[in-house]
């Protein structure tokens, strides 16, 4: 699976309405890696909210914590929609 270097600005969406300012490190069709802290809980259940070109609309992709570092997170996408799938397949070819 391709992983590309990314300098995106998101937010992470957790599951009691709190969100997190993170900031894209990489990204592939399957995950991507965020520079965040605090951040949230491996295992955690998490939406990112992400705007993967300039001008298009925000996307929300939902997420699982893979693992943790003193830098960040690691995400693995969850169940994602033909839609989401192919802006993301989309953004990595081009990045």
């Amino acid at each position: 699976m391709q992983r590309v270097r990314a300098n995106l600005v998101v937010a992470v969406s957790r599951a009691d309405g709190s969100k997190l300012p993170a900031r894209v490190v990489d990204v592939s069709t399957g995950g991507m890696f965020l520079h965040c802290a605090p951040g949230p809980e491996y295992g955690e259940t998490v939406t990112i909210v992400v705007q993967l070109q300039e001008r298009n609309d925000w996307v929300l992709l939902p997420a699982t914590i893979r693992w943790i570092t003193t830098k960040g997170c690691g995400v693995e996408f969850d169940d994602l929609s033909e839609e989401k799938a192919r802006a993301l397949e989309e953004f990595v070819k081009v990045a």
